[in-house]
């Protein structure tokens, strides 16, 4: 049979070392190079596209995800994200979705967009959040519904440099400076 702990092994716990007395990671980053450190050929996490058994899944180890969330959030960096700055992700589950996340998080701060919105619910958050990049896999224009093709605002909220995709969230545009 399991026993469970009670509020007295709890507070047992607590008075063996309180929780401000404890070595805890403060921020995300510090989290993951922790557990980068202690596990680094670990497995992260898998994901597999296709639900079908034979279909390939992919797999980063700790060491990898580390690199490549640091390698996500230098270039939001680079692309003038600060700690109070937004980060809007648009992406379909996949890993770059995780690294997109926690790279944003790192940099600054997340604002994770469902893809299946309508275009104009996309535009809403992206104007409530007021967030400088864009993480997307590509334009999303849909040739039945002309009307919703996107539309140069004429914001100066650009990136300066592009990288394969990340777009101006303004008006997203795929050219950095096309809007301007």
């Amino acid at each position: 049979m399991v026993t469970y702990a009670n509020a007295a092994d709890r507070d047992a716990i607590q008075n063996e070392m309180p929780w401000n007395e404890r070595d805890v990671p403060a921020t995300l980053y510090q989290l993951l190079g922790r557990t980068a450190a202690r596990f680094p050929d670990r497995n992260a996490f898998t994901f597999q596209f296709f639900s079908d058994p034979r279909a390939d899944a992919e797999t980063l180890t700790w060491r990898q995800m580390q690199a490549e969330v640091s390698r996500a959030a230098n270039l939001f960096r680079s692309l003038g994200v600060g700690e109070d700055d937004s980060v809007a992700v648009l992406l379909p589950n996949c890993t770059e979705t995780f690294v997109a996340l926690f790279g944003a998080q790192v940099a600054g701060i997340t604002a994770p967009i469902n893809p299946l919105l309508e275009t104009e619910q996309i535009a809403g958050i992206l104007r409530e959040t007021g967030a400088k990049v864009l993480v997307t896999l590509r334009p999303s224009r849909r040739p039945t519904s002309p009307r919703r093709r996107p539309r140069r605002c004429g914001s100066r909220r650009t990136s300066r440099r592009c990288w394969r995709s990340i777009s101006c969230a303004t008006c997203a545009s795929r050219k950095a400076g096309s809007c301007r």
